[in-house]
């Protein structure tokens, strides 16, 4: 537990991590207006927008925590501070342990700060008349959710996102325990956030000529797409023919694949002791 938070202040120490904060505030800021702009007169209903605005701030929290996650594990090869943590009387496996379980704090704490500033934003700035959050809560989402109530929206969308922050944390840290500068590290992870869609998109066209192609590690983020809405799912099982307890099991075996590897190179890795 010291361990854990220890790494979680030292994250918040770094003036990086402050600008992360600040660059997600102007990027929700950003998305809320060209939003507005994008519905003009047709006002919008609200159930949606928080939907969608909660999906947008999870969607940055990932980065940006990926990216702090990321910069964490490089800086410590190439800063030669692991050297530091390795003299303590914790083994490899508990330190990296600790920096997973941070990097799921980080992402959570993100995206509880980001969804309350968004929610402050469009109730005083974008949304002036007629929103009310709380109220708007336990108001069913419109034809095409389910029968959800907004709530059930939220906490269903957070918990399967959630799974997905764990695949993606178990992806990045393969990715860095695998490339041992932090310059490629990054250059690796901003390739797999920013080409993640084209990939899955070409495994959707693949998968009908081979089916097995729609087991690739991109399409995990269809786990999401699946609970997210009744076209969403039904996209999910006519293009990539895949169903819940598929989707979950893809998931799981790559987070354990993923993250076996990386302990393993963790262990074997050669760390002088100075």
């Amino acid at each position: 537990m010291k361990l854990l938070i220890n790494e979680f202040i030292k994250d918040y120490k770094k003036k990086t991590t402050l600008l992360y904060f600040v660059i997600m505030f102007g990027l929700i800021i950003l998305i809320e207006y060209v939003s507005k702009f994008s519905y003009g007169e047709n006002l919008p209903d609200y159930t949606l927008v928080i939907d969608n605005s909660f999906m947008i701030v999870i969607n940055i929290a990932i980065i940006f925590s990926m990216i702090i996650f990321a910069n964490n594990l490089s800086q410590e090869y190439s800063k030669g501070t692991i050297k530091f943590l390795y003299s303590k009387p914790k083994s490899r496996s508990a330190v990296l342990t600790a920096k997973i379980f941070v990097a799921i704090i980080n992402t959570i704490f993100m995206t509880i700060v980001g969804f309350i500033f968004d929610l402050f934003i469009q109730k005083y700035l974008v949304y002036k008349n007629g929103f009310d959050f709380y109220g708007l809560l336990t108001q069913k989402m419109p034809d095409g959710y389910f029968g959800r109530l907004l709530w059930q929206q939220l906490g269903i969308t957070f918990l399967v996102m959630l799974v997905y922050i764990i695949f993606f944390i178990s992806l990045v840290l393969l990715i860095c325990t695998w490339v041992k500068t932090q310059i490629l590290s990054l250059v690796a992870l901003m390739v797999m956030i920013l080409g993640q869609n084209i990939v899955s998109a070409l495994s959707a066209w693949v998968a009908t000529k081979f089916s097995a192609a729609k087991y690739i590690f991109t399409n995990v983020y269809l786990i999401v797409n699946y609970y997210n809405s009744e076209l969403t799912q039904s996209s999910v099982k006519e293009f990539y023919k895949l169903n819940n307890t598929e989707l979950f099991l893809m998931t799981l075996c790559y987070i354990v694949l993923f993250m076996g590897i990386s302990y393993v190179i963790n262990a074997r890795r050669d760390v002088t002791l100075d």
